[in-house]
């Protein structure tokens, strides 16, 4: 028997990886807020913002990802050929 992870854990794998840009983000973060005075700290500051700029546009991406609505509230799929059916 074939275990499908991602299939049924799915929810689990978004947020495990939502959870790991979050500390990739609190990592980020001190780089970016520490005082600049050499090219290199700046440099890094910079990289620093531009990741968590890619980061957030990412998660922006994801949240604009339409839902599958019908199977999550548990309810049936309308079937579109009886519900016209029974209109006319």
């Amino acid at each position: 028997m074939r275990m499908r992870f991602f299939g049924r854990y799915g929810a689990h794998a978004f947020g495990t990886f939502g959870l790991l840009l979050m500390l990739v983000m609190a990592k980020l973060a001190r780089y970016e807020a520490a005082p600049h005075h050499t090219y290199p700290q700046r440099t890094r500051a910079w990289l620093a913002r531009r990741a968590m700029d890619a980061i957030g546009a990412f998660g922006w991406l994801v949240d604009q990802l339409p839902t599958r609505s019908s199977e999550r509230s548990g309810e049936p799929k309308l079937d579109r050929a009886r519900v016209n059916a029974g209109a006319a």
